[in-house]
């Protein structure tokens, strides 16, 4: 415990007091300003907070306020004078655990107040950490554990927001895997879903560590490239194109599944700032690959290869492997 107290008579009968308690052991540190307070702080690491509001360079609420801000995750326990217990239920209310009235509370008392105020603290940390993670799971698909839609749209919106005050590009790819539905009836959805994961996989390895990746229903997957590119983006689309093809799932019975996908690619900007905006705009250039024949990349309208190795790469195509490989 740190005790933040500039009245060393208090400091010395509040140590003998805890003392005294042998059910509950606080080992304790004192000083006698804030600045201090916020020195040792950052050196070494405190369960607990016991802080005076009236210290020699701080004064009322803004104590406590100081020290919440830089420290959150101590509980803290207000030193209250009889006559300032207004501004202690303040504290309180502002994330103070509890406050105890100089002089009035001892021993086994004061001990007690301590000891319920930090597992109070602790329970408010656990709660935080469960509603923080609940909350991060709503932005994910249970299955794939990549970005939902609704994880997407957060992702979209801030991105958007960095490349327009950056003057930076913002790509998009929009992936559908080919004739997915005869792996679901050869095989069953079980395995239709472990081949989702594995492409899920696929693309996490393949994508860089500052592009997003989302499931946005079925089979259909969406990319988020900050920072891209047209050329570069289409160079990209290819190689998540052939990491694909090439990938042989092997699933339940060691029977082997093999698929192929569709692209489609374009950049995005604030017409497309929703993501339904976003899957009508790329589900054109995704029609494209899917009417040539499927297994290839397509950009949206307007945008032609502007050299030889872009033309290249896309007339090159390969993996001209089999959607479905089912054992004899």
């Amino acid at each position: 415990m740190l005790l933040v107290d500039d009245d060393p008579d208090f400091a010395r009968v509040f140590q003998i007091s805890l003392k005294a308690e042998k059910r509950v052991s606080f080992q304790v540190q004192t000083v006698s300003t804030l600045q201090s307070a916020l020195d040792i702080l950052r050196k070494e690491n405190f369960q607990l907070i016991l802080l005076d509001l009236g210290l020699p360079d701080s004064q009322g609420l803004r104590t406590f306020e100081k020290i919440a801000e830089a420290h959150p995750e101590i509980a803290c326990v207000i030193l209250s004078g009889t006559d300032d217990e207004v501004l202690s239920l303040e504290a309180v209310k502002k994330g103070a655990q509890d406050y105890v009235v100089k002089g009035e509370v001892r021993g086994e008392m004061l001990a007690r107040i301590l000891s319920y105020a930090l597992e109070r603290h602790r329970q408010k940390q656990k709660i935080e950490e469960l509603n923080e993670h609940l909350e991060q799971l709503s932005f994910l698909d249970p299955l794939t554990q990549l970005l939902n839609r609704r994880g997407l749209q957060r992702t979209l919106s801030r991105e958007l927001e960095i490349s327009g005050r950056e003057g930076a590009n913002l790509s998009v790819i929009l992936l559908d895997l080919d004739n997915f539905k005869p792996i679901n009836d050869t095989f069953g959805h079980a395995v239709g879903d472990i081949v989702l994961q594995e492409v899920s996989k696929v693309l996490k390895r393949t994508v860089r560590a500052s592009d997003y990746v989302s499931r946005v229903g079925g089979d259909e997957f969406i990319i988020l490239l900050p920072n891209t590119r047209l050329a570069e983006g289409m160079h990209f689309s290819e190689r998540i194109r052939l990491a694909i093809c090439q990938t042989p799932f092997v699933v339940a019975g060691g029977d082997t599944v093999r698929v192929t996908a569709s692209l489609g690619f374009m950049s995005v900007n604030k017409r497309t700032a929703s993501v339904d905006s976003l899957l009508e705009e790329t589900h054109a250039a995704l029609a494209k690959s899917k009417r040539s024949g499927k297994n290839q990349v397509s950009a949206g309208e307007g945008w032609e290869p502007r050299s030889d190795s872009v033309a290249d790469t896309l007339r090159a195509g390969g993996c001209d492997l089999p959607h479905l490989v089912v054992p004899a």
